[in-house]
């Protein structure tokens, strides 16, 4: 893929995944009371979405096990020394930090969607088994290969099945 073609693809997700996060704002900012189960799937909605709002600016390809470690150690080593992490340790360590993001937001998702049975529903089975099937999918060992396109589009996929969920539960609460 060419790099402009690349850019272009994580350019519009990123405004997707800005409109996503504008509904949550919405959402959570309308003037209404939300049961406990509703309120807790809307913050792990939230964390979900800024991990794929981050992730979208640093998915690049397949990485080989050396480079993700020898990133791994570069990005440990910046929050041992400075005790902070700017945006450009993110992008110097980006074949690391992508894959916390979007592992980050996996599992919040995973929980997310099990929790949607306390608001009565389940979300989209296929859906919710790609999220699983991707969390399995990371504890193999030296697991690197994944498509960073692929991973992140299904991770925002599962997010928007979610927050779907959520609000018609919402609007069917009385």
């Amino acid at each position: 893929m060419t790099d402009t073609k690349r850019l272009g693809w994580w350019v519009k997700q990123r405004a997707d995944n800005q409109a996503f996060l504008l509904d949550l704002l919405t959402f959570a900012e309308a003037d209404r009371p939300l049961p406990t189960a509703q309120a807790a799937q809307l913050q792990l909605l939230i964390g979900a979405g800024f991990s794929l709002w981050r992730a979208a600016f640093l998915g690049e390809g397949e990485v080989p096990e050396s480079t993700m470690r020898e990133r791994a150690n570069s990005f440990l080593r910046v929050v041992v020394e400075d005790n902070a992490v700017p945006f450009s340790s993110d992008q110097a360590n980006k074949e690391w930090t992508f894959g916390y993001y979007l592992n980050n937001a996996y599992f919040r998702l995973q929980l997310a969607y099990r929790r949607l049975a306390e608001i009565g529903t389940t979300g989209t089975p296929q859906l919710r088994a790609a999220v699983d099937g991707f969390l399995e999918r990371q504890t193999q060992a030296a697991h690197h290969d994944l498509d960073p396109q692929a991973a992140w589009l299904d991770a925002h996929k599962a997010a928007r099945d979610i927050f779907e969920a959520v609000t018609k539960a919402s609007d069917q609460a009385p």
